[in-house]
């Protein structure tokens, strides 16, 4: 047996005593300040303020994978940032419905909803209303030791539209084995000038198992990452 399968195994034996402290802990946690850092993916480079990801490889725990999806009825202006006609944020795709903030929902759920079928975008084939991933991620660097992670800086990256089904296959295929947070993800993009770019995802090969010492302060932190992650779009009349 490798060390990586003992290491898996021991995470899925104890992986309910961790669940169960989380849950102990949910009334305790910290949902976070409003601000996270945002991990910008303009032509096809990573960047996390005005520094830009060496590589455009960005090793991380993922804490936490939420569903957007967002209606515009104008094209999209980087000089210009406004909330979608209408979004839905969830774990579940097929049961997403508009968020309370949305003034005027296009539909009641987002299954079956008009601007949910292909060859509605103004642009292109696909759907108007276009789904994406806010994936909340823990550096790499955290995980050296496990008093480093409370205090460790959060960032958000929202998965292109084109990238979804990259995540997923990923997802999949890891918490077949193992929780999300419990190994590191190489978050990988590549630089182009054009609109569509595309991230991809692959276990860390150097250190891809998150060490049992290192579970219960991730798990922590949970909580606090669903929050930035389910952080609603505000509207200029709330």
């Amino acid at each position: 047996m490798t060390k990586s399968t003992a290491v898996a195994k021991d995470l899925e034996k104890n992986l309910a005593e961790f669940q169960a402290k989380a849950a102990a802990n949910a009334a305790a946690a910290d949902a976070g300040s409003d601000s996270i850092q945002i991990i910008s993916t303009k032509h096809g480079r990573l960047t996390i303020g005005e520094r830009e990801v060496p590589g455009g490889v960005l090793p991380a725990v993922v804490l936490n994978a939420t569903v957007e999806r967002s209606y515009y009825d104008s094209a999209y202006n980087s000089d210009k940032i406004v909330p979608p006609v209408c979004f839905a944020l969830g774990e579940e795709p097929n049961a997403l419905k508009p968020h309370e903030n949305v003034p005027e929902p296009v539909n009641d759920k987002c299954k079956g909803c008009p601007k949910a079928k292909f060859g509605t975008a103004e642009q292109g084939k696909g759907p108007a209303c276009k789904t994406r991933m806010r994936l909340v991620l823990m550096p790499q660097s955290a995980v050296d030791a496990p008093e480093l992670i409370p205090e460790a800086d959060l960032a958000m990256i929202k998965i292109s539209p084109t990238s979804v089904k990259n995540w997923t296959k990923y997802a999949m295929a890891l918490t077949a084995k193992l929780p999300l947070f419990g190994a590191i993800t190489d978050v990988k993009n590549a630089p182009s000038d054009s609109y569509m770019i595309e991230q991809s995802f692959t276990m860390n090969a150097d250190s891809p198992i998150i060490s049992k010492e290192m579970m219960g302060p991730i798990i922590d932190r949970l909580e606090e990452a669903e929050a930035h992650a389910m952080r609603p779009w505000r509207y200029e009349d709330e």
